[in-house]
């Protein structure tokens, strides 16, 4: 999730313009608190960027949920509630989750493992 937070944060850099600090704190996604820093030209372009990164973190909050389910995004509680019964179309955000999870689990030696939950 920090790579995440991290990624948002320089795409909001990178549209905004470097400038004054501006910083936003969210408490509904993924379950813990969330601080975003913008540098911005001006506190509204920051706003923006706050507004498109929370937007994003919700999004991902839901497609990552694996506790409910959701209408517009497929979480990831309704890929292991389907999963053994079909093939189940997930985002290529869910997807690439998913491989990094893998890969984190292989590199570590089993010491990552996204599938022990919270």
């Amino acid at each position: 999730m920090k790579r995440i937070a991290a990624i948002l944060l320089i795409i909001a850099a990178l549209i905004t313009g470097a400038g004054a600090k501006y910083q936003y704190v969210f408490f509904d996604v993924f379950d813990t608190v969330t601080e975003l820093t913008v540098y911005a030209a001006s506190e509204t372009a920051a706003a923006d960027a706050a507004r498109a990164a929370h937007e994003r973190l919700i999004y991902l909050n839901m497609l990552f949920d694996i506790y409910n389910e959701y209408n517009d995004a497929v979480s990831l509680m309704a890929v292991n509630a389907s999963a053994a019964k079909a093939p189940v179309s997930v985002s290529e955000e869910t997807m690439a989750l998913l491989k990094f999870a893998k890969e984190a689990y292989t590199l570590t030696g089993a010491r990552v493992n996204a599938a022990m939950g919270s």
